[in-house]
C-alpha cells in the first residue's frame, strides 16, 4: 500500500504532525504546493493536513481538486488548531469548511496544536488577537456549559503524538483492509 502525507502549514504545527505521521506510517511526505494531481493518483491513501484559522479548515478545495472526485475515497483529513475544542466546536468547524456529503465519506480528525505569533504576519497576528478577544467575550457570556477557550493572547504549544493516535489507527486499519482485499 502506498501512502502519502500532504500538508500545508503556516506556523509549523501542521508540518510537525505531518512529520510525526510520516515517521509512524513510514510513508511519503510532501508539501501541498509541491504535489500534482498525477502524482497523487498513484497513492492508495492520501492524508491531508492543514491548519484552522478563524474556525475554518484551510486548503480543502485545493486538495479536493488535486485528488479529484474519483479518488476522494482515498482521502483522510486532519486539522490542527490552537484550542482544545470540544466535539461540538470541532464539528462546527468541519461543517463550515467541508461540504456535508464529503464529511460523511471522508474520515477527518482534529489534532490540538498551538499558536505561534512569532511566525505569523502582522495581519494574521491582528486577526488572531481580535478573534481571541471575541471568543473571550463570547465565552464570558455563554452559560450553557460550553468549554472555556484557552487564553490565546500569547504563543503556546500543546501538540502531542497522542492526539494523532486515532488517525494512525484508522489509516493502519484502512491499509490492512485494502491489502486483504
Amino acid at each position: 500500500m502506498k501512502c502519502i502525507v500532504v500538508f500545508q502549514s503556516k506556523t509549523g504545527f501542521t508540518k510537525r504532525y505531518a512529520n510525526w505521521i510520516q515517521e509512524e506510517l513510514l510513508c511519503d511526505l510532501k508539501e501541498c504546493k509541491t504535489v500534482t494531481k498525477k502524482k497523487l493518483s498513484s497513492y492508495d491513501v492520501i492524508i491531508f493536513g492543514s491548519y484552522i484559522r478563524v474556525e475554518r479548515f484551510r486548503g480543502y478545495s485545493r486538495i479536493k481538486a488535486l485528488v479529484g472526485e474519483k479518488n476522494k475515497k482515498k482521502l483522510v483529513l486532519y486539522a490542527t488548531g490552537a484550542s482544545p475544542y470540544g466535539k461540538e466546536r470541532v464539528d462546527t468547524m468541519w461543517r463550515s469548511s467541508v461540504p456535508e456529503k464529503d464529511l460523511q465519506s471522508i474520515p477527518h480528525f482534529y489534532l490540538q496544536s498551538g499558536l505561534n505569533y512569532e511566525k505569523m504576519s502582522l495581519g494574521e497576528r491582528i486577526l488572531m488577537k481580535g478573534f481571541a478577544l471575541m471568543m473571550k467575550i463570547k465565552n464570558n457570556k455563554d452559560k450553557d456549559g460550553a468549554e472555556p477557550m484557552r487564553d490565546m493572547s500569547s504563543s503556546y504549544d500543546i501538540s502531542s503524538k497522542e492526539y494523532m493516535k486515532p488517525l494512525i489507527d484508522y489509516v493502519r486499519k484502512e491499509m490492512e483492509n485494502q491489502k486483504n482485499g
